[in-house]
């Protein structure tokens, strides 16, 4: 994917400048610097805003070289027409006012620039076993997460979205599998299964079981959970 958006920018321009909307310790604005060097750009300007401090301590260590500010998806600190490229992902599935913020997204995009969003639609995670104890628990947990979503169906609404709006073109969606077939995620879980057992949803030997069951399973090929991550893309009218 930033192979891609490095592409793309780069046929528009020879020295492009970038952001990041929600670009937390700064992985994907990482993996962008370094696709824009793979296909030769050197004078390129790299700009992540968050909105939260703490992850831009170590964004900013990470990346001394890129411009990390604190702000608001809402009210971004920028001018008018700044970005050639202007990129956020699995942000607004958490944001109330997802109109606004893609319309502040849209403002500090030049014309001509291409912007692309990345998020998923919860309704569409699966998982796949024979076990049906564990499989209560993923959906219990499933459920948790899609509540806690302000727009669990964005990855998708999106599209629609900017389609209807009068300021892009050529937008474009493309969408790609999310396959989790280890138990390498099962450390952040914890705490939301915490959470469960207070509420009520899920008992304490749901929870041991499942921790003590869910990696065998995974390691037999009988766990399979998979999901989708949607791509939207779209041009700003010159």
């Amino acid at each position: 994917m930033a192979s891609e958006m490095a592409k793309t920018v780069l046929a528009a321009t020879a020295t492009p400048r970038c952001l990041d909307v929600g670009c937390a310790v700064g992985g994907d604005l990482g993996k962008l610097q370094d696709a824009l060097r793979a296909q030769g750009c050197k004078d390129f300007e790299l700009h992540g805003v968050d909105l939260l401090e703490a992850q831009l301590v170590r964004a900013r260590e990470a990346m001394p070289s890129a411009t990390f500010t604190a702000g608001d998806v809402k009210k971004l600190p920028y001018p008018d027409c700044h970005f050639d490229l202007v990129h956020c992902s699995r942000l607004l599935i958490h944001v109330p006012e997802i109109d606004e913020a893609i319309g502040e997204m849209l403002r500090v995009l030049r014309p001509g620039g291409r912007a692309t969003f990345c998020e998923g639609n919860m309704a569409l995670s699966h998982v796949i076993t024979s076990d049906e104890r564990v499989r209560k628990v993923v959906k219990v947990l499933e459920q948790f997460t899609l509540d806690m979503c302000q727009n669990p169906h964005v990855g998708t609404d999106l599209y629609k979205k900017l389609l209807q709006r009068l300021e892009v073109e050529s937008v474009e969606l493309a969408g790609y599998p999310m396959i989790q077939t280890t138990d390498d995620f099962m450390a952040y879980e914890k705490g939301p299964l915490q959470k469960l057992v207070e509420n009520g949803k899920l008992t304490e030997e749901d929870v041991s079981y499942y921790m003590d069951t869910a990696p065998r399973l995974f390691r037999e090929g009988d766990l399979i959970r998979t999901g989708n991550l949607f791509v939207s893309r779209a041009t700003k009218k010159q």
